[in-house]
């Protein structure tokens, strides 16, 4: 299966994160980066996670999914629903609310429940680059966006020597 890459503005668009572990803060810091509107659900919280809430840079609820989902869906729409918590059966309601819901769906760590692949991305002044490979080699993956990223600060310098 080959995936068609797009490019969102996220600006204030909602977005449901159903975890707060290592994937999910990865995630996390790129969207809010780009200015989504974050809600985040998880009973454990990464420190980096917990600062963002304290900012107000996301909202942090701190439940188990199943005991807030019906509150969450009944007051927001969200246009996109990731989920990295490594409970099946958490990450299975997350799907199915978002599917239900009509928002496109990322399961982490299982592309056959994905609408979508989360990229990597890479950016440089103007530029945004979005990485995403089959999910067969994650190294190659990662040796492809550290090349880009290389190849633009490279570009980066050599324009600014000028």
């Amino acid at each position: 299966m080959s995936f068609f890459p797009l490019f969102f503005d996220m600006e204030n668009h909602p977005v449901l994160v159903v975890g707060a572990g290592n994937v999910a803060a990865r995630r996390i810091q790129v969207l809010e980066q780009f200015g989504a509107d974050l809600t985040v659900v998880s009973e454990k919280v990464l420190p980096e996670i917990e600062e963002l809430a304290k900012k107000g840079r996301i909202r942090l609820i701190r439940e188990p999914y199943a005991q807030c989902r019906e509150r969450i869906w009944s007051v927001s729409a969200f246009f996109l629903v990731l989920t990295a918590t490594g409970d099946a059966a958490a990450d299975g309601m997350a799907e199915a609310d978002g599917r239900a819901s009509g928002a496109f769906v990322n399961v982490a760590g299982d592309r056959h429940h994905s609408d979508f692949y989360f990229p990597g991305i890479v950016t440089s002044g103007e530029v945004t680059v979005g990485i995403a490979g089959t999910g067969d080699d994650h190294g190659k993956t990662k040796k492809t966006i550290a090349a880009i990223r290389r190849c633009l600060e490279e570009k980066e310098r050599a324009d600014g020597d000028r």
